[in-house]
């Protein structure tokens, strides 16, 4: 029991280590890379940047403060879940997160369970009619979209099902229909790559003893492709799972395509508006659930994979 706790509190400190150390370095490489940050605000909101209207958005910034105490503040706010008010939109970050995140984790899950059924699908289909035209065709299919760049198969996607067609609307959540050619997008990105790890992870279980015990014993064909099926699942689920926060973070390009109003599109915005506050409170954010998926999901993949906790204890 003692063990246990003490394994915990290691992660959870690391956890916080790891996310002080990040929000540091991003909240002060900003402040460095930006000396002009009130001059740049001013442009943002069409407002001429003089003398006197640059020293008054400084100190309403609160930018004639020594950064070392702007970044402290910051935080202790941060901590309290306060991520401070926006340069440009004078909004409160924090509603502006609210608003967003829930966007990207729905778009996010919906390519994810897209993915898995594609991974299913193709690993029966592997399975069953190996190196056949079908399966042939499926794998050219599943490849060449993940080949062609999201912002690229997102315009094809638009012009073709929105435009010509007139099937899915873009530029917006307004229904579950706008949903669609986002999720077709984000998930095909990485369809690819897991359709080929599964069909690797299949030719080699293929040739595993169990399978060969199986078969001489008298298991019916079908009975074995179950069993094949499965333990070539195993090891792609764990690195499916690993690669929900890089989803997530993957969305920015297909959020930026289709308007969707999610963090990805929230964190292009307040880059190209040099927005502090918001970028902050993006990388606070996103960081947080990177971490904290980390460590859900390696005990996920001991849980599954008991022989990784063996090696590790």
């Amino acid at each position: 029991m003692m063990k246990a706790v003490k394994k915990l509190a290691a992660v959870v400190w690391k956890i916080i280590g790891a996310w002080l150390l990040i929000v540091t370095i991003v909240y002060f490489l900003f402040a460095w890379s930006n000396p002009n940050l009130a001059s740049i605000v001013l442009r943002v909101n069409n407002i001429t940047p003089t003398a006197n209207a640059i020293q008054a958005e400084t100190q309403r910034l609160g930018l004639d403060k020594p950064l070392i105490e702007r970044f402290f503040h910051w935080l202790a706010q941060a901590l309290h879940g306060d991520f401070g008010i926006s340069f440009t939109t004078h909004e409160s970050v924090s509603d502006m997160i609210l608003h967003a995140l829930p966007n990207t984790l729905a778009l996010a899950i919906c390519a994810l369970v897209l993915i898995v059924i594609t991974i299913v699908l193709y690993g029966w289909l592997a399975i069953c009619f190996q190196n056949t035209v079908g399966e042939r065709l499926a794998r050219l299919i599943v490849f060449l979209l993940n080949a062609i760049p999201a912002f690229w198969l997102g315009l094809i996607f638009i012009a073709l099902f929105a435009v010509r067609l007139n099937c899915f609307p873009v530029n917006g959540n307004d229904s579950l229909s706008s949903l669609v050619l986002p999720t077709l997008t984000l998930a095909a990105m990485y369809c690819g790559s897991y359709a080929r790890l599964i069909r690797t992870e299949i030719l080699k279980n293929k040739e595993a003893d169990y399978l060969r015990y199986y078969q001489l014993r008298g298991f019916s064909t079908s009975y074995c492709q179950r069993k094949l099926f499965k333990n070539s699942l195993q090891s792609v689920l764990v690195s499916l799972s690993m690669s929900l926060p890089k989803i997530i973070a993957g969305s920015a390009v297909v959020e930026t395509v289709f308007g969707w109003p999610g963090m990805g599109q929230l964190c292009v915005t307040a880059i190209s508006n040099r927005d502090l506050p918001v970028l902050e409170g993006y990388v606070a954010i996103m960081t947080l659930i990177f971490l904290v998926c980390d460590v859900l999901f390696k005990a996920l993949g001991y849980f599954i994979m008991p022989e990784l906790r063996d090696e590790n204890d």
